[in-house]
């Protein structure tokens, strides 16, 4: 399982620096790191997917995200959209 979240955290890193400004590379590297337990990271990446153009209302209903939805980070986020 460890090898299986290293190379997925490896794929994250390479999408992002193939195409860092895509609000959908955010998004699903955003998934792909919440679901590796990289919640720090994921959240951060949400943020820049909204700030890029992507839907909150997608982000809101993804279930990927369950393990989110209690920080207060991601609800600030999903609430008042990007802002700081």
């Amino acid at each position: 399982l460890e090898q299986e979240r290293a190379a997925a955290l490896k794929a994250v890193d390479a999408a992002l620096a193939i195409a860092p400004p895509d609000s959908g590379v955010l998004f699903q590297a955003a998934v792909a790191l919440a679901l590796a337990g990289e919640a720090n990271r994921s959240v951060a990446l949400i943020k820049q997917a909204v700030a890029a153009g992507y839907s909150l209302e997608l982000i809101r209903d993804e279930e990927d995200f369950s393990t989110l939805r209690s920080r207060p980070d991601f609800q600030g986020i999903v609430t008042s959209g990007a802002k700081d």
